[in-house]
């Protein structure tokens, strides 16, 4: 096929499509979306060998069956198809003709079979709907990666999975998941935003809360088996089963958050526990009856402010992130991923997340607060252990830390790093402020700064943090319906501003 005049070709993994520039929305810079998609697809297919099948759909030799609901160029389904084994049928859905028509185009330009990467022209609710209420019809693997948010899309996806199935999940909307946009963020998602050095974790955590709240409508409950944020966006996959008794204890997996206003002291709390009863007998469901904290902060006397519900239980599964580190580590992977090394180690920070502490902390930034100079991170990770405590880094962020010691205990931390300056900085010109408050308070612990192994990252050698070269996210391609429409408002709503200017 010879690719039309002011087209390209754009080769990623084993796909090479034709893509005209505008015609179709296509950013490069979620290669590392895609390859781990593609690795996660994997090791599902592979979990599915092994455990016990939970699906009530008649088994299928040749394999899984996945929708990708909004698919635009068609690439990732071409990649999906060529380099995964065990795949029965992708339906290669868009919305708009024009993506449609270059889907097909691509695969026939792949030579795709059509009978197993299946064009189709819908809206990605309607179809996922049409798929829900047939067990036979649900999908084993749902990926969702629109432009902006996937919220309208979540009640559909948690109805149209197979039970045990994966789906892949895709926000870009992180101006209004950070807080940005608080209106927008309580209409879409339904949260309240607690802006701080936390924020990508935070949206990360409020996504989950609305898998979980639809899960839990329909008597289905979700495992993460990672949650990731990546440069501009956030990724998540998770697994969707069927299960009464799970669903209804999802309100002690989600909960509200607490933080100073000055100080950035932060507090989580559940809206319930379950409790058992005994061996044997039924567990009971208990709502929460305390605050974890007043409306002034114990630290630094200032006001705290409330966010949430947000999702409290773990981003991660272990079990997972074991399996794919183990894969990423043969040589036979460094061929696979373009974006390995970068897999390799995000992934490894993840394995070591605390996943049982939920948000993260930000060592200058507790720093600039007390207006101290910043220890080594090590020393301080170090001075957490040797208080008994213990800590870890982030994946949001390079200098985040996770740990279970509470808030006294890190500014007991910080409190004593202060008096072991030298000389001690003066405190009398800010002594009614909230770096004065905290610091005028003598340390109940004398922390030890001196550097131990076991504080140490064990993935400190790999390349951790890698940044993106490229710009964030890209504008809307000009040749989708979903743009011309938005084009043909914007027009609308100027003529109308002008008429009204004539008028006045």
């Amino acid at each position: 096929m010879d690719t039309p005049e002011g087209s390209e070709l754009l080769t990623e993994g084993k796909a090479t499509v034709i893509h005209k520039k505008g015609e179709v929305f296509y950013n490069p810079l979620q290669q590392f979306n895609r390859d781990m998609s593609i690795m996660t697809i994997k090791h599902f297919i592979s979990t599915l060998k092994t455990e016990k099948s939970v699906s009530k759909k008649p088994h299928n030799a040749r394999g899984i069956d996945i929708l990708e609901a909004l698919s635009a160029t068609g690439l990732r389904s071409i990649r999906y198809f060529k380099e995964i084994e065990g795949i029965n049928s992708i339906i290669v859905n868009d919305m708009d003709p024009d993506a449609v028509a270059a889907i097909r185009r691509n695969l026939e330009f792949n030579q795709v079979p059509l009978d197993q990467c299946i064009p189709n022209q819908a809206d990605a609710k309607v179809l996922m709907y049409q798929h829900a209420f047939q067990d036979e019809k649900r999908f084993d693997v749902i990926d969702l990666d629109p432009y902006g948010s996937a919220t309208i899309f979540l009640d559909a996806a948690i109805q149209a999975a197979d039970n045990g199935g994966l789906l892949c999940i895709t926000c870009t909307d992180s101006a209004v998941l950070c807080g940005g946009h608080k209106d927008q963020l309580w209409s879409q998602y339904q949260s309240a935003s607690m802006k701080g050095r936390h924020q990508h974790e935070f949206a990360l955590r409020v996504i989950l809360k609305e898998l979980n709240g639809h899960a839990a409508r329909y008597k289905r409950s979700i495992e993460p088996l990672v949650s990731l944020y990546v440069d501009f966006y956030f990724r998540i996959f998770v697994r969707v089963y069927d299960s009464g008794l799970e669903a209804k204890k999802a309100f002690s997996k989600v909960g509200m958050a607490y933080q100073c206003t000055a100080c950035m002291s932060y507090w989580t709390s559940p809206f319930g526990r379950v409790e058992s009863r005994g061996e044997g007998k039924t567990e009971s469901f208990k709502l929460e009856t305390s605050m974890p904290v007043d409306s002034k902060c114990p630290h630094c006397a200032s006001k705290v402010k409330v966010g949430g519900p947000i999702w409290l239980g773990p981003l991660h599964s272990h079990s997972y992130l074991d399996t794919v580190l183990q894969h990423l580590k043969t040589e036979e992977s460094k061929s696979l991923y373009v974006t390995h090394k970068r897999m390799l180690g995000l992934l490894s920070v993840c394995r070591e997340e605390l996943n049982d502490v939920p948000l993260f902390y930000c060592l200058s930034g507790l720093c600039n607060v007390v207006k101290l100079p910043q220890p080594s991170l090590l020393g301080f990770r170090s001075a957490v252990v040797t208080a008994g405590y213990q800590i870890s880094g982030s994946h949001c962020m390079a200098g985040g830390f996770k740990t279970n010691a509470p808030n006294s205990v890190l500014w007991d931390i910080i409190r004593s790093w202060h008096l072991q300056q030298n000389p001690v900085k003066d405190i009398s010109s800010f002594e009614n402020t909230p770096a004065g408050r905290i610091l005028s308070v003598a340390p109940r612990i004398q922390a030890d700064f001196k550097k131990r192994k076991d504080a140490e990252s064990l993935a400190r050698e790999l390349p951790r943090y890698i940044k993106n070269p490229g710009q964030g996210p890209l504008p809307r391609a000009k040749g989708t319906k979903r743009s011309q429409e938005d084009g043909e408002e914007n027009k609308k709503k100027k003529q109308k501003k002008g008429e009204e200017m004539d008028e006045d």
